[in-house]
């Protein structure tokens, strides 16, 4: 279910209401809408243009922690990370901010056949995780910085999770 917010109309923004489950999420106007599963998510946001044959994109997976702790997610997390990306350190890699059960990764890849970077925003609560990953072409990400900032942002799952 999607709804267009007052606050949306005034700001460019429109408000993603996920009743199942029970997230928000603010994406600019004019993002395509993808709900199709595809790579294991829950949806994709996907910019209006192509660039170098990528569409920048914010997409959403929810999955259950158990068996794992928090910790644990985000320890196989960057594991996973860097076996993709070849770091050693990730770029980014520290808890969220304030006092919210979460991590902020961010990295790049340049394997072919296109390069890419991503901010990733790991949310816990009440046995879930909410991954929220904003991914650009390598050489555009820069470009789409502030706004994928303000998507991750506005992410808010319900009932205090």
């Amino acid at each position: 279910m999607e709804r267009q917010s007052q606050e949306g109309n005034a700001t460019g923004h429109r408000e993603y209401v996920d009743p199942e489950h029970r997230f928000t999420i603010r994406i600019p106007n004019g993002w395509l809408l993808d709900t199709s599963g595809q790579h294991d998510t829950t949806l994709i946001f996907f910019h209006p243009d192509i660039e170098s044959g990528f569409r920048a994109n914010v997409n959403v997976a929810v999955n259950d922690t158990a068996p794992l702790t928090n910790d644990e997610y985000v320890t196989l997390s960057r594991l996973e990370l860097k076996r993709l990306t070849g770091f050693v350190m990730l770029p980014v890699d520290q808890p969220a901010p304030g006092n919210e059960a979460g991590h902020i990764f961010e990295w790049a890849s340049d394997q072919q056949p296109i390069p890419i970077k991503a901010r990733q925003r790991v949310v816990f609560g009440n046995e879930r995780v909410f991954v929220v990953t904003a991914t650009a072409f390598l050489g555009a990400f820069e470009k789409h910085r502030s706004e994928f900032e303000v998507i991750l942002g506005s992410f808010a799952s319900a009932g205090g999770e």
